[in-house]
């Protein structure tokens, strides 16, 4: 028997009769997992010694490999290594999470199979493998996994259904167990399988939950459930449950009746209340019992949930069986007798009314209404004679019988009639609404209106009533109605109530009625005319004569007015101009001018004008003539269009004038004089003789500006206008002579200088420069951005490509661009060292170190390496570190008390360069840190000995240890120290019986102690 700190545990069956030391072998050769191996170790270890004094201690070999994606949610596993010792090796795991150089062991973790979680993200893994033997243990650790990532859901435990599979009851899933990156949601689909068919997804049934429907007896249920995160998405299914049965009904609540226990009324069956397995299909059966609910005999035929009560009935007592169905089978359950049914006293369930017509000498006749109560019925009727608003009614004397004549004095009043219902059970009076008051006799037409008057646009008509007979006085009102011209699809005219009707032009073309209503206290009659024949238009009539308005001169636009007209509308108007002598007379109509305006030509100087307006509508045209216009005068010339000057600016180059845009008379003529201005292009002063349209500049007039008047001139008189004044005359622009150049070191980090070269032109020349990179045979040349200085700096990026610089020249007069001839290609810059190494990390033995490169200069890239030197304490006498060359250096023993430095040498292609660290500070020893607490072995049996190992523990050796047993009570708690119990074992005397027990171990080396509690033990027996 082996005990660890989780409880006993038996052997297996295979192992009964093995010696220790063989099952100690076949435990190493089975994998037993880590608390079992090391029980199994200690336990065994006297007598294996005792076997063979030859066995030795395991050493690492290879280490351990871990396979597996380090991801959370993952499964890695860990591969032992290899070892060198005496064989069997019993071996134990521990799993650390490191971040930023330290690891930090992971609580559970020791198997040799181990699950990422999402407390990983971000640390890589590293497992710890202890191989055990009967001389002792000894540990060896992975490397690090890369980090662990955020991973899909992984299914780790199987999702299950709880509840009952039967039709109407509800199934709840859990989601099982799942490893994966948080947050995790889940989906579910709930599955129907068939005995002889393969499951399918029941459409809906996507919750936690599912309600099993009666389709699916004899079927399985299953649940799938989706686990989805930002990363994936995985699914798992529940084992199936049993085959869906049906549950018998099983009644939990009487049936009952309920309604009123009076002849006629209607009883309903309520059903109570089931269980068992739906669809309940409910049947009926009415039964009839004697008044104290006994002697009951079945109602024929009354098989439905509603019973309609009957004469019968009365005196006696009803009750009502009620079978409940399903496919399992039907149960009957009988509902209480219910008391004595009533007879029924008549009841009122309509009103009387009165019908026939409400007009003096009519005849009118009661309606009894409608009334329920045990049968036969005997009817009553008394009149009554009301006021107009159907109160103050008062019975008429011998009024009743069914029937009433209404006579002259009923006129205006409302009548009511009251009936009364007798039967064995009593009587019951119900009494009739009002009527509506009792009506005169209404107006009667006897001949229909008709329309007097003249049917034209503008004239009046008048409505005549046509003859009536009705009770007096009649009044009368009218509607006048527009037809179309066949007297159809007539409408009221809006406002249009009078007798009499003024006619509009909107009339013409369309017929008139007219509607007279007759009206007395009876009522009111309406009756309408014959439709009249179309109304006629109006022909134009001139009311006043066109005339003409503008202004009388050449150039101007001139506009008719239509003049005054009547007549039906619309009306449309055309015009004809004429143009006629001075005096107005002679006149001609001008070709093509029709429309309503016309633009004055010059053609048209010195005559008078005049314009004829014809206006037209349906009954006809009427033309009118204007009074002649004045006579039409010439137009002075007028600036349109301010001149210009065309032509080179520069100093000898020849201008013209251009006269612009003029209005006027024609023929125009131009005369011209130019004028000199300051650059400005203000204190201008005329040029003596420049009176040409054309202008030679000379020298003396460069850097001002130049003007030009143009005077246009016809009978009318005459005008000027100044052109703006022109841009300055220009000198001669820059011309290149010698191409520039480049000088200066092409090598990356160098600044060059451009040369600006040889030029000519106008003084003074200012330069401006652009740098352009090209490719290694100097084309392909882009310019450098910003680049645009008379230097540059070179710069990595360029290496193995050329340069050439664009100089340009400026003067006032222009710039012109020359380019330098391309360079040779620029070299790489060899590394350089601008601030020494450092080295970043603890100073502590089992630390991991840094080497920080420190600033370089030169082309990159640069690729570094390292050598660590292992120095004394003042950081002199330093050596290499045989095989110290990545970046980074993990501190031992031996190296405490000394200190480290390192060198880093750069490389690029143009060269490499070291340059070595200061020493780091000396080196101190690490403290004990326990990373796998200590196991207790043995028997938990009076007179048996435990024995404690150190457990696993980190820190500067060498380390020793010291123990301290403790007891506890049967249930591990209260623990106390044992006195002189300070040795790695410890005998169980008869005092341990019922007692549990705890070890600490403290383990001290040259940088201090720590202690270590092993497991409490499970509780000592015989």
């Amino acid at each position: 028997m082996f005990l660890s700190g989780r409880g006993r545990s038996a052997w297996p069956n295979g192992f009964v009769g093995l010696t220790l030391a063989a099952s100690l072998a076949l435990a190493g050769a089975l994998a037993l997992p880590c608390g079992a191996a090391i029980a199994a170790e200690t336990a065994g270890q006297t007598a294996v010694t005792k076997a063979s004094a030859k066995v030795l201690k395991p050493r690492k070999g290879q280490k351990p490999t871990i396979s597996g994606a380090a991801q959370d949610g993952q499964v890695l596993a860990a591969t032992t290594g290899s070892w060198h010792g005496t064989a069997p090796f019993a071996f134990s795991y521990q799993w650390e999470a490191c971040a930023k150089r330290r690891c930090r062991p992971i609580a559970g973790a020791t198997e040799a199979d181990y699950r990422a979680d999402t407390e990983q993200l971000g640390h890589t893994l590293k497992v710890i493998v202890t191989a055990a033997n009967s001389r002792g243990h000894t540990s060896a650790a992975s490397k690090p996994t890369a980090a662990v990532v955020a991973g899909p859901p992984v299914s780790v435990g199987q999702p299950t259904v709880s509840g009952t599979p039967a039709p109407g009851e509800t199934l709840e899933a859990s989601t099982g167990e799942w490893a994966g990156t948080a947050p995790i949601s889940y989906r579910y689909q709930w599955l129907s399988c068939p005995v002889l068919g393969e499951c399918f997804a029941i459409a809906g049934a996507t919750s936690s939950t599912y309600t099993v429907q009666a389709l699916e007896l004899a079927s399985t249920i299953e649940v799938a459930v989706t686990a989805s995160n930002a990363h994936g998405e995985a699914s798992a299914s529940s084992t199936k449950t049993v085959a869906v049965h049906a549950i018998l009904p099983h009644l939990t609540q009487l049936p009952s009746i309920v309604g009123e226990l009076l002849d006629g009324q209607l009883l309903k069956a309520l059903v109570g209340a089931w269980t068992g397995t739906g669809p309940i299909s409910y049947s009926y059966r009415w039964e009839l019992c004697d008044q104290s609910g006994e002697n009951c005999r079945s109602i024929a035929e009354a098989l439905a949930s509603g019973l309609q009560v009957v004469s019968d009935f009365v005196g006696k007592t009803l009750r009502v069986a009620v079978t409940a169905t399903n496919e399992a089978g039907s149960t009957t359950a009988v509902s209480e007798p219910s008391t004595p049914v009533q007879a029924l006293a008549p009841i009122d369930r309509g009103l009387p009314s009165i019908g026939g017509l409400l007009q003096d000498g009519q005849r009118l006749s009661a309606l009894a209404g409608s009334w329920e109560g045990t049968g036969p019925l005997d009817y009553n009727y008394q009149w009554q004679l009301c006021d107009a608003n159907g109160e103050n009614c008062k019975s008429i004397s011998e009024a009743l019988a069914s029937g009433l004549s209404l006579i002259s004095s009923f006129v205006g009043k409302t009548l009511r009639v009251a009936v009364t219902a007798t039967n064995e059970a009593g009587s019951t009076t119900a009494v009739s609404e009002p009527s509506t008051p009792v009506q005169a006799l209404a107006p009667i037409d006897r001949g229909l209106p008709s329309i007097t008057g003249l049917l034209r646009d503008g004239q009046s008509l008048a409505a005549q009533t046509g003859n009536w007979e009705g009770t007096g006085p009649l009044d009368y009102s009218y509607q006048w109605q527009l037809c179309d011209a066949a007297g159809v699809e007539c409408k009221g005219i809006s406002e249009a109530l009078a007798s009499g009707l003024s006619l509009i032009s909107s009339f013409v073309g369309k017929t008139l009625r007219v509607a007279v209503t007759a009206t007395n206290e009876a009522g009111s009659t309406t009756a309408v005319s014959p439709a009249s024949t179309p109304v006629q238009a109006l022909a134009p009539i001139d009311r006043g004569l066109p005339a003409i308005g503008g202004t009388l001169v050449d150039g101007q636009q001139l506009s008719a007015s239509a003049g005054s007209w009547e007549g039906t509308g619309p009306l449309s108007y055309s015009y004809q101009w004429q143009l006629c002598n001075a005096a107005g007379v002679e006149c001609k109509g001008i070709a093509e001018a029709l429309g309503s305006g016309l633009p004055i030509r010059s053609g048209f100087v010195g005559k008078t004008l005049r314009v004829a307006v014809t206006a037209t509508n349906e009954a006809g045209s009427a033309t009118a003539v204007s009074e002649p216009s004045g006579s039409v005068r010439a137009l002075a010339p007028s600036n349109a269009g301010l001149p210009s000057i065309s032509g080179n600016l520069v100093d000898g180059q020849r201008l013209s004038a251009l006269v612009g845009s003029w209005e006027g008379t024609g023929p125009l003529d131009y005369s011209y004089q130019w004028q000199l201005c300051n650059a400005a292009g203000v204190e201008c002063k005329s040029i003596a003789e420049a009176l040409a349209s054309g202008l030679s500049l000379i020298s003396g007039d460069v850097g001002r500006t130049l003007r030009v008047a143009v005077t246009a001139s016809n009978e009318a008189g005459s005008a000027t206008a100044l052109s703006e004044p022109s841009t300055p005359v220009q000198a001669l622009a820059p011309i290149d002579r010698v191409l520039p150049s480049i000088t200066g070191l092409l090598r990356d980090g160098q600044r060059l200088a451009a040369q600006a070269g040889t030029w000519e032109g106008t003084g003074p020349l200012a330069y401006s420069y652009q740098w352009q990179l090209c490719d290694s045979k100097g084309e392909d040349c882009n310019a450098i951005s910003e680049a645009l200085a008379p230097s540059l700096a070179l710069i990595s990026g360029w290496i193995g490509k050329t340069v050439r610089v664009a100089v340009t020249a400026s003067n006032e007069a222009g710039s012109t661009t020359a380019l330098s001839p391309v360079s040779g290609s620029v070299a790489a810059s060899p590394p350089s060292s601008t601030q020494a190494p450092s080295i970043e990390g603890a100073f502590e033995d089992g630390q991991t170190l840094t080497a920080e490169t420190g600033s370089w200069s030169g082309t990159g890239p640069l690729d570094f390496t390292y050598a660590w030197e292992l120095c004394n304490a003042s950081g002199a006498e330093c050596a290499s570190l045989v095989g110290a060359t990545e970046a980074t250096l993990q501190l031992v023993s031996s190296d405490v008390g000394k200190t480290v430095r390192v060198t880093v040498t750069a490389s690029n292609e143009a060269g490499s360069a070291s340059a070595t660290s200061p020493a780091g500070a000396p080196i101190v020893p690490a403290p004990p840190t326990n990373l796998a607490i200590p196991p207790i072995t043995g028997a938990l049996l009076v007179g048996a000995t435990l024995s404690a190992g150190t457990g696993r523990w980190a820190g500067t050796t060498p380390m020793s240890f010291g123990y301290q047993w403790e007891a506890c009570g049967t249930l591990g708690l209260s623990c106390t120290k044992i006195g002189g119990a300070s040795e790695p074992t410890l005998k169980l005397s008869l005092e341990a019986l019922g007692q549990t027990f705890r070890v600490q171990v403290t383990a001290s080396n040259v940088a201090g102690t720590r202690s270590a509690h092993s497991l409490t033990t499970i509780a000592v027996v015989l």
